[in-house]
């Protein structure tokens, strides 16, 4: 736990940004990463705190939600790689367009 004074609020509570905030204690990370294909690059471009896994439904409006800011700023998203887990093949299966060009 820790206060993010700057924000007024305590950092390690559920957090799903515009999903909502909740007073469960964290215990896993969602993290969104971009990384260069040709080039030696990576950066993370966001985090979700969570009590427990996030649900499918919310999961794949986040996937969207982060590809459509990084073609916002210019990039070019080419593929997405995430473990096997089932909220993540979920997920991915309620993408319309499980592929993007």
């Amino acid at each position: 736990m820790d206060v993010c004074a700057g924000l007024d609020f305590i950092e390690g509570f559920q957090n799903l940004g515009t999903y909502g905030r909740m007073n469960k204690t964290v215990n896993c990370v969602l993290v969104f990463l971009a990384r260069g294909i040709y080039s030696q690059w990576k950066f993370p471009v966001a985090y979700y705190l969570s009590n427990s896994g996030v649900k499918k439904e919310i999961l794949k409006d986040l996937i969207v939600d982060i590809l459509n800011k990084l073609f916002d700023i210019g990039l070019c998203p080419k593929l997405i790689v995430c473990d096997q887990g089932t909220s993540n093949q979920s997920a991915l299966k309620l993408l319309i367009n499980p592929f993007f060009s």
